[in-house]
Formats: C-alpha cells, structure tokens, sequence
C-alpha cells in the first residue's frame, strides 16, 4: 500500500534561537536551531525526522585568568509521535 504526500508534511518550526549578554566579567552566547519533518502514518501514529544543532559559549575574564566554556552537539533526531 503506498501512501501519498498528503501524510508528510515539514514544520514551519525552524527554530533559530541565539542569545547573549554579559555581565560584569562574564559574557555567554546560545545557539539552537532545527529542521524536522513529520509523516503521519495514521491518525494516531507519525514519526518525525529532522536535523539539529546547538551550541554554547561562556567567557570568564577575570583579570588574571580568562577561563572559556564550549558545549555544543548536532546530529539526526528521531522520534514517534503518539496522539491519544
């Protein structure tokens, strides 16, 4: 049985999320943005598929020292949407 188009659809939910700010002497900057997909298999039932990224960044210049923090991941996300 082959399904049509009319189950897949892809989210306007690009999200592209970036903030920062400093305070004295620490400054941080977040990055988060994703694309995903979804296919319906039934009312009920979908799987949904996308890319995403983050990133995050932490300076602390102290006077003496500078001491900086990176954390950040990217990849494929999968998941299964039940819809009770």
């Amino acid at each position: 049985m082959v399904k049509t188009l009319r189950n897949f659809r892809v989210f306007a939910n690009t999200t592209r999320e970036a903030s920062g700010g400093s305070y004295q002497e620490v400054s941080a900057l977040v990055l988060d943005t994703s694309v995903r997909a979804k296919y319906q298999f039934t009312k009920n039932i979908g799987m949904s598929f996308g890319i995403t990224y983050f990133n995050s960044e932490v300076t602390i210049d102290e006077a003496d020292i500078k001491t900086e923090v990176d954390y950040g991941y990217d990849g494929i996300a999968l998941g299964v949407d039940i819809l009770l």
